[in-house]
């Protein structure tokens, strides 16, 4: 792909996946009216899945991964001498010829990211350059573009996590000293919704950034360039946002449970907050292992009261410590003693704490009912999930493997109803109190995902504890037509599609 076109500037999108490509074809109708004529390309896994008459051309996509870079490699060969890169995700809401001309005396134009990656950060770089959104950026075809993303490829695969734009602040801090020119936009050119906002007075905003319905975009245009004079925010035009302002005076951190099958991401998910201040138990009684690297996150006296919470309803062969393998009907109800009333009040007494326990999908009502009534509500349960053939692969490891489950037998199609048992009844109770965060496993190891996360629970994660290498088990087993279902149903609250 090395100047295909005859065209000197022309549009490029690049998407990989259903879910990109399919967003890709329906940006088209708000990204072209704005380009004067100018050629739009898309980059993809799989052209022949594109309506031949949404863009000028489609083109396959050299080394498909269905990751950030993606676009990295698709950049190192531009279409055009002058070319825009756009998201998938990008509206227009007027020309952007300016910023072609702007490529007549720098090599790289883009827009200013109010973000630093907490995940990695080249210390070699000054504070004051920022990093740059990778979601729009526009390149002159030549020696010092080829260097500038042939660098950041190698950065951002040396480096090993998701970290794009950390990764290209790096590679245009080394470029920059070898001769490339730049030049940052003002952030009316790239308003992102996902993060907290605000347009300055006296300019109209040119592109809008991020997902949000489609009933949304007519009246966020209208506010923003209706009276482009006074200043626009998101406090004013909520677009969603999954980065929260932080509040003054500082706000309490909620109470947070987490829960979800086992094996499904419980222990990633709590170790997020080891740091946050939160109570989360006595020191650890459980050492990490093979199967739990980074460790449980659990505490025991949690963990022995839901055990004794369901000792009555799981039957044998299950035994001590082996409930959270039980499958119970979504309308079975704990019976709580005055005891386990105590050592529950107990916890809670605690001050703000994260408790973490698979169990919880069955007997959280217990818990939450010992609350005062008007905390109740503001209960955070976050619920993590996995695909169920993954899960059922890696219980039975650790059925196999566990000296606490030695001599326990379950068949897959008996663990798959496990699964199956443990979200029936989050469902059913989701309903009902508390504030939810449904998250899928893999949204935990992506940077999107931990900005949800912090959004939610207003909290700042650990996250160091990310780890990539943990994505480790694969699905052997054929969920059934209930599973696939329930999962779908988990999919749509957590508002992603299967990664």
């Amino acid at each position: 792909m090395n100047f295909l076109s005859r065209s000197s500037e022309g549009v490029l999108l690049v998407a990989t996946g259903r879910r990109h490509r399919n967003e890709a074809i329906t940006a088209v109708p708000r990204i072209r009216p704005w380009l004067g004529g100018r050629p739009l390309w898309l980059l993809t896994d799989k052209p022949a899945r594109v309506p031949a008459a949404a863009f000028d051309r489609v083109m396959p996509h050299p080394d498909p991964r269905r990751t950030y870079r993606d676009k990295i490699t698709a950049l190192l060969r531009l279409p055009f001498r002058r070319t825009l890169f756009l998201d998938s995700d990008v509206e227009l809401l007027a020309p952007l010829d300016d910023v072609f001309k702007l490529l007549d005396v720098v090599d790289l134009v883009g827009c200013h990211a109010p973000v630093r990656s907490f995940q990695w950060r080249d210390p070699q770089v000054p504070e004051g350059v920022c990093e740059l959104n990778s979601g729009v950026l526009a390149l002159r075809s030549g020696r010092a573009q080829h260097r500038l993303v042939r660098r950041w490829l190698t950065t951002y695969d040396e480096v090993g996590v998701e970290v794009d734009q950390a990764a290209l602040r790096s590679a245009l801090w080394w470029a920059m000293q070898r001769g490339l020119r730049s030049w940052v936009l003002p952030p009316e050119y790239n308003l992102r919704t996902t993060k907290p906002w605000i347009a300055g007075a006296g300019m109209a905003v040119k592109v809008v950034h991020g997902r949000i319905p489609d009933s949304m975009r007519a009246p966020l245009a209208g506010y923003l360039n209706k009276d482009p004079s006074r200043f626009r925010a998101s406090s004013a035009f909520p677009t969603g946002q999954n980065t929260a302002v932080a509040p003054w005076p500082p706000v309490a951190p909620q109470r947070l449970f987490v829960l979800g099958a086992g094996r499904s991401g419980t222990s990633l998910l709590a170790g997020l907050f080891r740091r946050s201040g939160l109570f989360m138990g006595e020191a650890s009684p459980y050492k990490p292992r093979a199967a739990n690297p980074l460790g449980f996150f659990e505490d025991r006296e949690v963990n022995a009261i839901n055990e004794d919470l369901l000792g009555p309803l799981v039957p044998p062969p299950l035994g001590e410590g082996q409930r959270w393998l039980a499958s119970l009907p979504s309308s079975a109800r704990v019976a709580i003693t005055p005891e386990l009333r105590r050592r529950i009040r107990t916890l809670l007494s605690r001050g703000p704490f994260c408790f973490k326990d698979p169990r919880f999908c069955y007997t959280l009502d217990a818990w939450i009912q010992e609350l005062p009534e008007q905390e109740r509500d503001q209960v955070q349960c976050l619920c993590v999930f996995r695909h169920p053939s993954v899960v059922v692969a890696s219980i039975l490891k650790e059925i196999g493997s566990a000296p606490y489950l030695e001599g326990l037998q379950l068949t897959a199609e008996q663990v798959l109803q496990v699964w199956e048992a443990h979200y029936q009844a989050v469902l059913k109770r989701q309903r009902s109190q508390g504030r939810w965060l449904f998250i899928h496993y893999e949204e935990l190891l992506q940077p999107t995902g931990l900005a949800r996360l912090e959004a939610f629970t207003g909290l700042e994660l650990d996250h160091s504890i990310v780890d990539l290498s943990l994505r480790r088990s694969e699905a052997h087993i054929e969920a059934t037509p209930t599973s696939l279902r329930l999962y779908r149903t988990l999919l749509d609250l957590a508002k992603c599609e299967e990664p």
